[in-house]
């Protein structure tokens, strides 16, 4: 066969990795005459009157040499192995020869057609400048040549194979796939055990095919393929026996001398060879390239000489730049840590830089801006600055404080009540509603934007904060509340039960057939929705609470459908003018958007379920939709025409096609997703702005990562190719 029939010949290697599945002889037939012999120790049994003979198999071994042949012929019996050698480097007819690509039977079979083994070896003579070596470098000499070289690289790619075939259908079951990146003239790493176990499945080796033994510049030619064939189960079996494998370590020394072999039999090590030198470096280490299934990942890493060995390897020397004694230290390492303080008054790291600077200089550390914080130059811990030193390492530490803001209260009927108060931390909502001759109190607004408060909302900046009152004639119904629910605040409200029970709520009034959700909600105004905490985290995953979901609907109601249902009173026990979420629960319960529990209560600070949250929902619309629900788990349920009807409209959707969990809480994330449908709000992330606040615990990539932004950002929009664009950030 010649070389550049089979290099060029994809088909050829195909069919010698497709070989067919070996046949094993079988077992010697039962019955027959036996006799016991005595033996030292104990009897024998044999088979007095049966001859029995297994038959042998030819098979051929052909070594290429650039058109000259070496040949082997024999014969062995089913399931031996073909004794073929992958020697290299060899000497033959005067030249050294390399080991370059091969096709290999690895067992004897009844086929004898296909116990063929071929292994073709190119001439490696000359070093990397053309020049004759005795031995060679390692390297083939076609690959030598920098004219016939498009590009160098440092690392050439490199694919592995391992197919696994069943042997009675000879369909392949599966495979595995190892890519890498190595040196031009390092050998693939591949491992030939004669047994592989693949999904609880033994498999024992049958054909090995390689393009190239050696990292060429050619990554197609840097493939090598082995074929394995499932054992048998049951019965007598002619697998062969495990032989551990001989296996070639290639070691390049990066300095332009010749990349040495040496052979290692399986599970044995390799021994350490002397360290190469290269002028101006220091040698560090011999490197081994990491690889990993499915990808290529050419980190170095030392390599384990007391490990043992499994498979080819190609390792290459490490160096670095050897030190001037003379030269001072321009990369000393040193350390800035920034704190930041607490609503509690303790300090917490907030940053740490890893900076360098030159050996006994004298560095200072750069003051960051935090939003809500100033850096605090008196505190007793701070450290500005100091002298970088290698032996004794420098740590800065800045410390920063919370900025305090001035919040009036002006209840219109006295002085008003000026606290400060820290960056985010809460201001508590006056226990009692101012009164007014001539006049009902309405809710408590933010005198700048006349937007009712959010008592929940942490405190960013100065505020202004009023009492509204209506004439009496107005009653109580009309104005806007006195929350406008962000879904978020600090978390002091949102604790709780695990959420929902299976116990509907009270009086199962149906919703206001005329209030459709765009009587109801402003779709108009895309406003901020959800807030973050404190600590600068938004918490997608963390349950939302009943008194969240109610404060929330609230801040997104229209002007004048929270004026129509405003209401400051309620009939549950533990919703009182106290309770941080009153006006929007209130206000809800009047709209027969919301009802409480047939114990009198609300549950503010109760996660509120899947089922309660589809059924709030349900009420924006009077119509169902045209998908069918498939749920099987809310039959029966209190809340199951609820949630068909929501699920109909494509508003909400169960954890699986069928299971729709209606007593599990509901999570932010997912309660921001469902209201964004609702709303008809949501940009994709290339449509957003680079200026708006991103939360840590928020990463692009994540399913809610779109959801979250959209509520936590309050922007000006508009509609290009049926795409929302954001046009500006607001501040609601």
């Amino acid at each position: 066969m010649k070389k550049g029939k089979f290099i060029s010949s994809v088909s050829l290697l195909l069919v010698l990795l497709t070989a067919a599945v070996p046949m094993f002889a079988a077992a010697p037939p039962a019955g027959g005459n036996y006799a016991e012999c005595t033996t030292p120790g104990g009897t024998l049994t044999t088979r007095a009157n049966l001859v029995f003979q297994q038959p042998k198999y030819a098979y051929k071994i052909v070594y290429h040499y650039d058109g000259l042949e070496e040949k082997e012929t024999g014969s062995g019996l089913e399931a031996t192995q073909i004794p073929y050698r992958l020697v290299t480097p060899k000497n033959y007819a005067g030249s050294n020869w390399l080991v370059d690509s091969f096709a290999v039977t690895k067992f004897v079979t009844k086929h004898e057609a296909e116990n063929e083994c071929h292994i073709f070896y190119t001439k490696d003579n000359n070093d990397r400048n053309g020049n004759p070596v005795t031995g060679g470098d390692g390297i083939p000499d076609k690959y030598q040549d920098p004219d016939s070289l498009t590009e160098q690289h440092d690392r050439y790619r490199y694919t592995v194979t391992y197919k696994y075939v069943n042997k009675e259908t000879n369909e392949i079951v599966g495979q595995e796939i190892l890519q890498g990146a190595s040196s031009l003239g390092s050998v693939i790493p591949y491992a030939t055990s004669t047994r592989r176990a693949f999904k609880a499945q033994n498999y024992t080796l049958d054909t090995i095919c390689a393009s190239s033994n050696t990292i060429t510049p050619d990554a197609n030619q840097n493939a090598v393929v082995m074929q394995y064939l499932s054992e048998e189960v049951d019965g007598p079996s002619s697998e062969p026996a495990d032989e551990p494998a001989q296996y070639i370590v290639t070691f390049d020394p990066d300095n332009g001398g010749a990349i040495k072999s040496v052979s290692v039999q399986e599970g044995k090590t390799v021994r350490l060879p002397e360290d190469p030198a290269r002028p101006g470096c220091s040698f560090q280490y011999w490197s081994y390239p990491e690889t990993a299934e499915g990808n290529v990942n050419v980190e170095d890493q030392p390599f384990d000489f007391k490990k043992p060995v499994y498979s080819n390897l190609g390792l290459k020397a490490v160096y670095k730049e050897a030190d001037n004694p003379y030269a001072v230290r321009d990369d000393v390492s040193y350390t800035v840590e920034h704190y930041q303080q607490t609503l509690d008054n303790e300090y917490i790291l907030a940053d740490c830089e890893q900076l360098t600077g030159g050996e006994s200089t004298l560095v200072t550390a750069g003051v960051k801006s935090y939003t809500g914080f100033t850096e605090n130059p008196g505190h007793p811990d701070r450290v500005a600055g100091g002298v970088v030193n290698a032996a004794d390492p420098l740590i800065l530490r800045l410390y920063y404080d919370r900025n305090l803001y001035q919040v009036t209260i002006d209840s219109g009927t006295g002085q008003p009540i000026v606290l400060e108060v820290r960056y985010g931390d809460l201001v508590h909502k006056p226990d009692a509603s101012p009164s007014k001759d001539g006049a009902a109190f309405k809710g408590w607004v933010d005198k700048s934007t006349q937007e009712p408060v959010d008592w929940n909302e942490p405190v960013t900046d100065n505020r202004y904060i009023t009492a509204s009152f209506l004439p009496k004639d107005a009653g109580s119904s009309g104005g806007s509340g006195s929350h406008d629910g962000s879904g978020g605040g600090s978390g002091s409200h949102s604790g709780g039960s695990s959420g929902g029970s299976a116990s509907a709520p009270k009086d199962q009034e149906e919703a206001p057939k005329d209030n459709l959700s765009d009587t109801i909600l402003n779709k108009k105004d895309h406003i901020r929705y959800i807030s973050g905490y404190p600590d600068g985290t938004v918490r997608p995953m963390k349950n939302i609470t009943r008194g969240e979901v109610a404060q929330i609907i609230y801040r997104l109601m229209q002007p004048a459908f929270r004026e129509a249902n405003f209401s400051d009173t309620n009939p549950y026990s533990d919703a009182g003018a106290a309770v941080w979420c009153n006006d929007a629960v209130s206000t809800l319960t009047r709209a027969k958007l919301i009802q409480g529990y047939g114990d009198g209560t609300f549950g503010c600070n109760r996660d509120i379920t899947r089922a309660e949250f589809a059924a709030v929902m349900s009420r924006f619309f009077t119509l169902t939709g045209g998908t069918e629900c498939l749920f099987t788990d809310i039959d029966p349920h209190w809340a199951k025409a609820d949630i068909e009807k929501a699920a109909s409209l494509g508003y909400i959707k169960g954890k699986t096609r069928t299971i729709f969990d209606p007593d599990e809480p509901i999570t932010r994330a997912e309660a921001a997703a469902i209201l964004n449908r609702v709303l008809e709000r949501g940009a994709k992330a290339g449509f957003m702005l680079d200026g708006m606040k991103r939360w840590p615990d928020n990463p692009a990539g994540a399913w809610y990562y779109e959801d979250m932004q959209e509520a936590s950002n309050g922007h000006n929009h508009k509609i290009e190719d049926g795409h929302e664009v954001w046009t500006g950030l607001t501040g609601n």
